[in-house]
C-alpha cells in the first residue's frame, strides 16, 4: 500500500488513532483495503478514529 507509506504510515501503530475518513481518501485505500486495515488494527487492540 504505497498510499499509506507516502502519507507517512509505515506501521500499524502509526495508523492507530488516524482519522478513518483521511485514511480512506489515500491512494489505493478503497473499502476492501480499509476493512483489512481495520481488522489488522483490531487484532492488536488498535483502531482508527
Amino acid at each position: 500500500m504505497r498510499g499509506l507509506r507516502a502519507a507517512g504510515y509505515a506501521s500499524l501503530r502509526e495508523l492507530a488513532d488516524a482519522d478513518r475518513a483521511e485514511v480512506s481518501r489515500l491512494h489505493g485505500v478503497g473499502p476492501k483495503a480499509l476493512r483489512i486495515i481495520e481488522e489488522a488494527l483490531k487484532e492488536h487492540g488498535l483502531a482508527l478514529r
